[in-house]
């Protein structure tokens, strides 16, 4: 049984790296499949790359559109999708040659609605004979274990990629534009899906840009303020079918805000980071002070943030500076 996957890449700006990635996805021993290729208004040569290798290769569907964003793309890949399965890789990474064969094997093989690998981070260059198994063999998981353990940064990270999904579940997904798209989602996919296999191999590999490591740090802290979505779009979900993973939900919360608390006391005070991450704080400080699980050092430090930045600035060295656990 060999059912048709599609394969989704959404490509923005990629002519760098992009004809390495559809390499490795043409390069897969699993052959049945369909590659979906939208350029969302890419400036660079991208979409000439892309049509150059689609004539070599009648597997391959190119579209392409007016910049929209992350967003709309994933929609419209999963619409034009016509395979039982669809997996995503994004324009700048690279697979396994088995990495579909061996996730369409484990799906169907476990009756599973959602497959899931591990993914590996890699600079310039990797070499793919530094696939490792990291543990014995495949678990089979339920929703509600499932979800527990992706919010410990389980199950291949907060990311769609180094993933494999029945079309079927993601039919009435609606990812929301802006940063963390794919971790806002994820819990409800989780929910959508009756059966997860985890599957303990590194067959995906995300590529990390120097720019993205030496970016502007306070940029980058706002950014993370973000998380906060996770949360709120996800809070009902938890109320309504696993309220005894509701304080696991506020755990996460509560360590992301207090990992950007951390960082920002470490840097040059920003007034918009400062203004907004005090706003989310006092918010949640009754919860944050009454969660039992929420590390006692970790809520004086946010306590202190809230009434004064330069309090937590001068408690958080030397005394919890590498001991806030």
């Amino acid at each position: 049984m060999n059912p048709l996957v599609s394969v989704g890449v959404a490509v923005y700006n990629a002519e760098a790296t992009i004809v390495e990635c559809l390499k490795s996805i043409l390069n897969q021993s699993y052959y049945n499949l369909e590659i979906i290729i939208i350029d969302d208004g890419s400036t660079d040569r991208s979409l000439d790359l892309i049509t150059e290798m689609a004539r070599c290769d009648n597997r391959i569907f190119t579209k392409s559109q007016s910049n929209q964003g992350l967003s709309k793309v994933r929609q419209l890949l999963i619409q034009e999708a016509t395979g039982s399965y669809i997996t995503f890789v994004d324009h700048d990474d690279i697979v396994s040659c088995t990495f579909v064969e061996t996730l369409v094997s484990q799906t169907i093989e476990h009756d599973a609605d959602l497959a899931v690998c591990e993914t590996k981070p890699f600079y310039k260059s990797i070499e793919m004979n530094e696939l490792y198994q990291i543990a014995d063999s495949p678990r089979c998981l339920e929703s509600g274990e499932a979800l527990k353990q992706y919010m410990s940064g389980e199950l291949g990270g907060y990311v769609l990629y180094g993933k494999l999904f029945k079309t079927t579940i993601l039919s009435k997904i609606a990812f929301p534009a802006g940063d963390y798209q794919d971790a806002i989602t994820m819990p409800e996919i989780l929910h959508r899906a009756n059966k997860i296999i985890y599957i303990p191999k590194v067959l995906h590999y995300n590529r990390v840009h120097e720019n993205s490591v030496t970016a502007n740090i306070e940029a980058n802290l706002i950014k993370r303020l973000q998380i906060k979505n996770i949360y709120f779009h996800n809070v009902e979900l938890f109320k309504q079918y696993y309220p005894y993973l509701l304080d696991e939900l506020e755990l996460h919360y509560f360590n992301s805000l207090f990992g950007i608390v951390n960082e920002a006391i470490m840097k040059d005070r920003n007034s918009v980071l400062e203004k907004e991450l005090r706003f989310l704080l006092k918010n949640s400080l009754p919860i944050i002070i009454r969660h039992p699980s929420f590390a006692l050092k970790r809520k004086l430090l946010i306590v202190a943030y809230c009434v004064k930045p330069k309090l937590a600035t001068s408690i958080g060295s030397p005394f919890f500076r590498g001991k806030l656990t």
